[in-house]
């Protein structure tokens, strides 16, 4: 299946684009709006994402597991996307969070814990959030972040999909995946 086992720490994961505040953009499989996380993975294999962890928490970057029983929804196919609710709401299924995105500014991570060492795969330091307008890389995995009036979750992030310049001020702080100048 061209999937890349989990001999390592992984590279090449991003949190790509999210939603801090949904009001009527991209229902879950119930038609509930809430606030989600793309994950997008450069990599040229497949890679399953159970066991990996999402916070918005530093302090305690083990906030969330993501299910290991679940490969036929937490793969994500090289070059390709997964989404995952940030709801609170763990208990509705594999692909949602047991947390929400804080709208008036926080930080995003995914971390593998691996040989007893947690591993800060990428995060994302962000500001404050606006409803239905979403926040992501363009391009995806790069370290160019921009606010999106048309979400893309779960496909590519252009550069052309409505932006809001006079947003573009709110930069944040990217470390360490990927970085420059």
């Amino acid at each position: 299946k061209n999937i890349r086992p989990v001999d390592d720490v992984l590279t090449g994961l991003h949190i790509n684009e999210f939603v801090a505040i949904s009001g009527q953009v991209y229902p879950d499989e119930f038609g509930s709006f809430s606030d989600w996380i793309e994950v997008y993975n450069s990599n040229s294999l497949s890679i399953n994402l159970g066991g990996l962890y999402f916070s918005n928490d530093e302090n305690d970057l083990t906030k969330h597991r993501i299910p290991i029983n679940a490969p036929q929804h937490t793969t994500i196919p090289a070059k390709g996307y997964a989404v995952f609710r940030a709801d609170a709401l763990p208990q509705l299924g594999t692909l949602h969070l047991g947390f929400e995105i804080a709208s008036q500014g926080g930080s995003l991570f995914l971390s593998q814990l691996f040989n007893g060492t947690v591993f800060r795969l990428d995060e994302v330091y962000y500001s404050v959030q606006e409803t239905d307008i979403s926040y992501g890389r363009a391009p995806d995995g790069s370290s160019n972040w921009e606010f999106f009036a048309t979400a893309t979750p779960g496909a590519r992030n252009s550069g052309n999909s409505s932006l809001r310049l006079d947003a573009l001020s709110k930069a944040p702080i990217v470390f360490p995946n990927p970085a420059s100048d």
